[in-house]
């Protein structure tokens, strides 16, 4: 490209970030953890969570909390009847597990890639604030000895239930 034209393309972005700066447009989407901590504050947006443990062969179960308060849990057995359950969760509730996300600082994986053993799987989380996304898993036999994934997990199951007096 001609030495001129990136010089008129350059100052085209320039005058575009300031456009988008005096609008009130953010220049940076903010990361999944201060999206968070914003969500457990009283801010919003209010976070998606959706857990997974299902496998295409033993089946397993699928949590999702939508930004809204919608939540729904697939449990899918390939021997017998699956099972749905839908509820709306209220914005207090949903805070407290978006607190209990920062506290876990469910946006980082810290489990490292290796080879998985016959008969093993995974048990996956996806979070979206906003426009960030995170997605991290635990080997599903480790869950209950790691009790990150596991308390995500149990956090959202307890949403079913209607909060009590």
């Amino acid at each position: 490209m001609p030495r001129c034209h990136r010089r008129h393309a350059a100052s085209i972005l320039v005058a575009t970030l300031l456009l988008c700066a005096a609008a009130g447009v953010p220049a940076k989407t903010p990361s999944v953890k201060a999206c968070l901590a914003n969500a457990a504050k009283g801010g919003e947006p209010l976070p998606v969570v959706v857990y997974s443990d299902a496998h295409g062969l033993w089946g397993g179960t699928t949590i999702s909390l939508g930004a809204d308060g919608a939540y729904r849990r697939d449990r899918v057995d390939p021997r017998g009847p699956s099972e749905r359950t839908e509820a709306v969760v209220d914005a207090s509730r949903h805070r407290a597990l978006a607190a209990l996300l920062v506290e876990l600082k469910a946006w980082k994986q810290q489990v490292r890639e290796r080879r998985a053993i016959p008969d093993e799987s995974r048990a996956g989380l996806t979070l979206r604030c906003g426009d960030a996304e995170a997605r991290i898993w635990e080997w599903y036999n480790d869950l209950g000895r790691n009790q990150r994934i596991a308390r995500v997990r149990d956090a959202l199951q307890a949403l079913e239930a209607p909060e009590g007096p």
